[in-house]
């Protein structure tokens, strides 16, 4: 089986705004955190989870010196701006799919890159994810927001309901 490829990504702003179209963009890694044990009677350690992730980051490369992307710059605490990326990817047999990305961002590094004659120009964008949404075809497949409260929902399932019920966060 060949893996889908992208076709094209574009951002918005809230929505609705256009920022571009991008020439690369990394979402955010899911990380779960882990406690190794080990105890009398074991052979080798196990990793036990522990219903912590590690900070989410997000990178977007723009094709071109963008002056648009300044606007979303912000040092202030607590500062964030929702932005939608749509993607096209096709597979082996030409299926369109379509793909959403939801993310919350503190964007907090902006990188113009070199100066250099002849050479096309681009803009990265680094920031923080504090809410993360993925969608393939419509149908949602995860959604993680930082919190408070927390949640993490795989295919349906929000799998810190009983973590957050017992602390009643709910």
């Amino acid at each position: 089986m060949i893996p889908d490829l992208f076709l094209e990504v574009d951002a918005y702003l809230e929505g609705v705004d256009f920022i571009g179209e991008l020439m690369e963009a990394t979402p955010p890694k899911w990380v779960f955190k882990t406690y190794e044990y080990m105890a009398n009677g074991m052979l080798a350690p196990k990793d036990i989870n522990n219903f912590k992730m590690e900070k989410m980051e997000t990178e977007w490369t723009l094709g071109t010196k963008s002056s648009k992307a300044f606007a979303h710059l912000d040092i202030r605490p607590g500062e964030t701006k929702l932005f939608t990326l749509k993607c096209v990817t096709t597979d082996d047999d030409g299926t369109l799919h379509g793909w959403l990305h939801k993310m919350e961002i503190n964007f907090c590094n902006l990188d113009l890159g070199a100066l250099k004659t002849g050479e096309n120009s681009e803009t990265k964008l680094k920031g923080t994810v504090e809410h993360y949404e993925i969608h393939r075809d419509g149908e949602e497949l995860g959604r993680v927001t930082v919190g408070p409260p927390a949640a993490c929902i795989i295919n349906g399932v929000d799998l810190l309901a009983d973590y957050n019920a017992k602390l009643g966060r709910v």
